[in-house]
């Protein structure tokens, strides 16, 4: 028989609840275990509980109260449980009341955070990512057992259709996962769509993804039958973007384990998970959600009807397409306002590690990041200022002669697109002499500020509280909207890859970035302001918008900066400069059909009229004077 499981539910204002290395009263601290951590039971004498972690943070074993004067510390799960099985689900899941929240009604409060849905099956965290050993294109061919459930499953869509696989596999695995009933199962695959990869409906370039039919022997209106799933890429169409994604970090197991974690605590609508798994052996995984049911284009939604898809840098086929950025931006000041409570703090390691994969793994740095906190304690607000400075001028001096030479002339190859091969993307304006020879100065003096820049908006003072669990990548196909009766727009959030902990301007950017440049432009005081309110409006801490409005400009140089590397790269290899001659708009098929080239010359499109419109530059140079560095 299973150990029981209990749920921490004390300790949400203290940084969760004390843990002592022995059963007595006087045993040695061992530090404390986050509100909403969930952990097994190895003993229980009188009202002492020995326990096992096996989800949320703080020490893998010890002994905890279950009870301190009269409130209660420690939940066993069973009691909230009787009568619940595996699969059954009991009232409404998910939480529909999260997913249209107006303006002017009472934010729901973020603690305490629900426990896991009951009816959904138990399952521990992805072992910590490691560089797979072999090679490539062996490993993502061979079928293991997945992580979450121990079962095998398919990894292209082609297997899926498969007899082998297909029908009884969803069914197997839905069992598994708990989101369908012992009593039911899936009958038959009737409808299997792949997905685009390239052209103008491209669905996007993280994954090979479907849209599948299915029957269940037993229909519910708890159970969707129009499914979506995704698959990594394989060595017949994105090979080195799979080794991107799989084989130096861990953006994948970040979205696996948002779907698998995630998913009952966020303020907003996500897709159902019915399935999720990934083998640490292959680098291979599966996900398997209810389909937004989007209106077909062209087509007027009725209030709260799905929109239709937005495809990236198409939002000029909407209407008023400012509002879905306004959406987005409210959704993400909802999830940093309740990070900021504490509402995933018993998830926190889960996202921390993959995360920090690509730095050395989760305990180095958060090593590192603790005894930077406890450094800057010790040192007085003077040191810290001299030590900023210091970090700034290294980070300069890192720019040497041979990278800043290499720099200018990817700067010279992008205006050279810009001037006289791309030139039917950009305005008059934008090609004048005289403003392409400052563009140039600029790029290459920002260019040498990237690290400084950087360094700042990380270490400064009072910087830290712009850091959370966030959606890393919220640009607009990345969502989906709906309006309610007012025609205000509700934004739900898609395609998780890379969840983690980042800082939020950086995140903040990718949203406003992708907004055509007339409305970067008109929107984007407001844009900050709308963001803060809501952050302010769902329990976070205030804001002032100038201070965070001045991080992201920073930040938008940079990458402007980055771009003229990127457009170069991908440009250049990816299209021959004599296709270029039939390019009279964006729309020609060499731009809006090959992914990697529409993302990074319809971002040059918007960001340099952003550029050369705004007064970022001016941004720019004020604050490298304010720091003391070149201009």
């Amino acid at each position: 028989m299973a150990a029981p499981l209990w749920e921490i539910v004390g300790g949400a204002a203290t940084g969760g609840i004390l843990v002592r290395e022995g059963e007595g009263l006087k045993s040695p601290e061992l530090g404390r275990l986050s509100c909403g951590a969930r952990v097994e039971e190895l003993a229980l004498n009188a009202g002492r509980l020995h326990y096992r972690l096996q989800e949320g943070t703080g020490p893998q074993q010890g002994w905890v109260a279950v009870e301190l004067k009269g409130k209660q510390l420690a939940k066993r799960l069973d009691e909230q449980a009787a009568g619940v099985v595996i699969g059954e689900q009991t009232g409404e899941y998910p939480d529909r009341s999260l997913w249209t929240i107006k303006p002017g009604e009472a934010a729901p409060p973020a603690l305490p955070a629900p426990p896991r849905p009951l009816h959904l099956a138990q399952v521990k965290k992805l072992p910590a990512w490691s560089r797979p050993k072999g090679q490539a294109e062996v490993l993502i061919n061979e079928v293991k057992k997945g992580e979450f459930y121990g079962l095998e499953f398919p990894y292209n869509v082609k297997m899926l259709m498969e007899p082998k696989w297909g029908a009884g596999w969803l069914t197997k695995a839905f069992h598994a996962a708990g989101t369908l009933p012992k009593s039911n199962s899936v009958t038959k695959i009737s409808r299997c769509k792949e997905l685009p990869f390239s052209g103008y409906d491209a669905a996007g370039g993280a994954g090979m993804k479907a849209l599948i039919t299915v029957q269940y022997a037993s229909p519910d209106r708890n159970l969707h039958e129009e499914l979506f799933v995704k698959v990594p890429f394989n060595q017949d169409n994105n090979l080195t973007w799979r080794m991107n994604m799989s084989f130096f970090g861990d953006p994948d197991g970040g979205e696996v384990s948002a779907y698998q974690f995630l998913q009952h605590l966020l303020p907003f609508r996500t897709p159902k998970m019915y399935f999720v798994d990934m083998s640490r052996a292959t680098t291979n995984y599966i996900i398997v959600t209810e389909q937004i049911p989007f209106m077909p284009k062209g087509m007027d939604s009725r209030p709260y009807e799905i929109i239709p898809t937005i495809g990236k840098y198409q939002d000029y086929e909407l209407q008023d397409a400012c509002q879905p950025i306004y959406a987005l931006l409210r959704a993400m000041a909802r999830m940093i306002a309740w990070d900021k409570q504490g509402r995933f703090e018993h998830v926190r390691e889960i996202f921390e590690e993959s995360t920090y994969a690509r730095m050395g793994g989760r305990e180095a740095v958060v090593k590192a990041i603790q005894a930077g906190k406890e450094a800057k304690k010790q040192a007085t607000k003077e040191q810290r200022r001299e030590h900023l400075k210091g970090e700034m001028v290294k980070a300069i001096a890192a720019q040497n002669e041979k990278k800043q030479k290499h720099f200018a002339g990817q700067v010279d190859k992008f205006i050279y697109w810009l001037r006289d091969l791309g030139k039917n993307l950009f305005p008059a304006d934008c090609k004048e002499e005289e403003f392409l020879d400052s563009f140039r100065k600029q790029m290459l003096l920002i260019w040498k500020l990237s690290g400084a820049i950087a360094t700042w908006t990380e270490q400064e003072e009072g910087h830290d509280e712009f850091y959370g669990l966030i959606h890393p990548n919220l640009q607009i196909d990345n969502g989906f909207f709906w309006k309610d009766e007012d025609g205000m727009y509700h934004a739900g959030l898609l395609d998780w890859g890379g969840c983690g902990y980042y800082q939020h301007p950086g995140v903040l950017l990718n949203i406003m970035s992708t907004a055509q440049a007339q409305h970067f432009l008109e929107h984007e005081d407001k844009w900050f302001q709308c963001f803060v309110d809501e952050i302010k409006r769902f329990g976070g801490p205030e804001i002032d918008p100038e201070k965070f409005k001045r991080i992201v400009r920073l930040n938008y140089a940079a990458s402007v900066a980055g771009m003229c590397n990127t457009v170069v790269t991908n440009v250049f290899a990816l299209s021959q400069e004599e296709e270029w001659k039939d390019v009279k708009d964006k729309f020609h098929e060499v731009v809006m059909h090959r992914w990697n080239i529409r993302c990074n010359a319809l971002d040059a499109e918007i960001k340099v009229q952003v550029w050369r419109r705004s007064t970022i530059w001016q941004t720019v140079l004020d604050w490298a004077k304010e720091q003391g560095l070149p201009t």
